[in-house]
């Protein structure tokens, strides 16, 4: 629970209002919907005050007359001088106390905690005049607006009335709302699982001006736009690539994965989970009153297998009639199946097999001189497919001498 300490009104010259003494915050969801159980975790929280309805009411210009002469207000004494009602806060700050878990008070005292309204965090106003504000003598006053430790003592007004107008009683209601954030930057007492903060004081204040909209302070939503960065394109099993997005408004940016099946993010990074293009939209929703939601930026990168590396080891340059190489064997990256062959000479070569991984090549006569042994490697989720050929030749004399090959890229 969040409240203000007090709510002051001074006298009103014939002005009367209804205004809530006390104005309570609770934490809402994305939804806009009411946390019941909320414990601070270091991450920003919005609070939002229940709407509320203000009520102002004042007579007609000769009853204002009568009262403004016995209660020295001169405000319609002089022509085309209106009056109306403001408020201002006396701080920008919101003081915290935790709960103390032996009595279940909250009475101790947690400056860690405190919200401090500035032009990164301020109190937002939302407020809608009724209908009989336009139909009556009204000069509505701040519909929206936001208070921070820069302008918390300015005077908000909240209607104005034009004496040459005042002709009848009138009268003019409000819904009002009002919102702040909890920052991710404070420090709680980690002894206490519970706060609430105790507001400034809000002041109300008869006030006589020649233009009720003097003192009017509001702030119209700016744009931003969005940087992202190009990412690089990437492999299969790599570690990751750091995202680089940020806002012209400072504000964070919010990177998600279109294609979830090809990558995902993780703590601002982008990881592969299968070869394909990778889309990624980085994005700003905005802060009321200051920013307006960024357009969305979009990238596109492709995601590659990697190739593999083979080491092939004892493979024959030659192989004499009627005999058996030496044993050769592979080792690869990849878990694809692997599969040996004779290719342009299977009539005078053969693959022996001596277990999955270790082979021989029997040659049976020698007619052509040259085959070919080939190995194809299949491709996995992580690499490519793999094909080498190798010639083996016929020596009538010696049997055949072995070589080791790396192949990889």
């Amino acid at each position: 629970t969040m409240t203000d300490s007090e709510i002051v009104v001074p006298p009103w010259c014939n002005w009367m209002m209804n205004v809530p003494e006390e104005i309570t915050f609770s934490p809402i969801d994305g939804d806009g919907q009411e946390i019941q159980e909320f414990i601070y975790n270091g991450t920003e929280q919005v609070f939002q005050s229940d709407t509320f309805v203000e009520r102002y009411y004042v007579s007609g210009q000769s009853g204002l007359k009568e009262q403004a002469a016995s209660d020295n207000c001169s405000w319609f004494s002089e022509p085309g001088v209106g009056a109306g009602i403001s408020y201002s806060l006396s701080s920008s700050k919101f003081q915290a106390y935790g709960r103390d878990p032996d009595t279940g008070t909250f009475d101790n005292r947690v400056p860690g905690m405190d919200i401090e309204l500035d032009n990164t965090n301020p109190m937002n106003l939302v407020r809608t005049f009724g209908p009989d504000c336009s139909t009556s003598s009204f000069d509505t006053g701040q519909s929206r607006g936001a208070i921070s430790r820069e302008n918390f003592g300015a005077d908000f007004p909240l209607v104005g009335l034009s004496a040459g107008a005042v002709t009848t009683n009138n009268y003019c209601t409000a819904e009002t709302t009002y919102s702040l954030s909890l920052p991710a930057n404070l420090i709680p007492d980690l002894s206490k699982t519970q706060y609430v903060w105790y507001g400034p004081t809000i002041t109300f204040t008869a006030v006589m001006t020649a233009d009720p909209a003097v003192g009017y302070v509001s702030r119209s939503a700016q744009d931003q736009t969005i940087s992202f960065t190009q990412p690089n394109t990437m492999f299969m099993a790599e570690a990751g690539q750091m995202l680089q997005a940020s806002a012209t408004s400072g504000l964070d940016v919010a990177v998600n994965s279109n294609t979830p099946g090809i990558c995902r993010i993780e703590s601002g990074r982008v990881l592969p989970v299968a070869a394909g293009v990778c889309s990624i939209t980085a994005s700003q929703s905005g802060r009321a009153l200051f920013f307006d939601a960024a357009s969305p930026v979009t990238r596109a990168f492709p995601i590659l297998r990697r190739n593999q590396i083979v080491t092939a080891t004892g493979i024959p340059t030659f192989v004499v009639k009627g005999t058996e190489s030496g044993n050769f064997y592979v080792n690869t990256t990849s878990s694809g199946a692997r599969r040996w062959f004779i290719t342009q000479g299977s009539d005078r070569c053969s693959v022996v097999n001596v277990n999955d991984n270790v082979k021989r090549v029997a040659r049976t006569w020698q007619a052509g001189i040259q085959c070919y042994l080939v190995l194809d490697i299949a491709g996995d989720a992580i690499y490519n497919s793999y094909r080498r050929i190798w010639s083996v030749g016929y020596n009538p004399e010696s049997s055949g001498r072995t070589l080791s090959v790396t192949n990889g890229s």
